[in-house]
């Protein structure tokens, strides 16, 4: 499996279990257990979208791309979303 067939598969995997499209993948990385793509979806749609609120979530694959786990890492509205990306490179 290759870096584009895991966001793939992590994207459609999210859908499928939240029931919203994801909006943006933010982070792909491989590791031993296999990938981990962090990714976000517009939790809660606002009239004025500033006010959308953003979930960041974390999918797990393994090698074959089955989903190991997912979990999600923050929430915040998009207004802020230049703190949650300063937050993610300082980590």
């Amino acid at each position: 499996m290759n870096t584009l067939e895991a966001t793939k598969t992590a994207r459609e995997t999210l859908h499928t279990i939240l029931g919203a499209p994801v909006e943006t993948i933010s982070a792909c990385k491989k590791n031993d257990a296999g990938w981990a793509i962090e990714m976000e979806i517009v939790e809660t749609k606002a009239r004025i979208s500033d006010n959308d609120l953003i979930a960041a979530y974390v999918v797990e694959l393994d090698h074959e791309g089955d989903l190991t786990a997912y979990r999600r890492v923050n929430r915040y509205q998009r207004a802020h979303a230049s703190q949650h990306a300063a937050q993610i490179s300082a980590a």
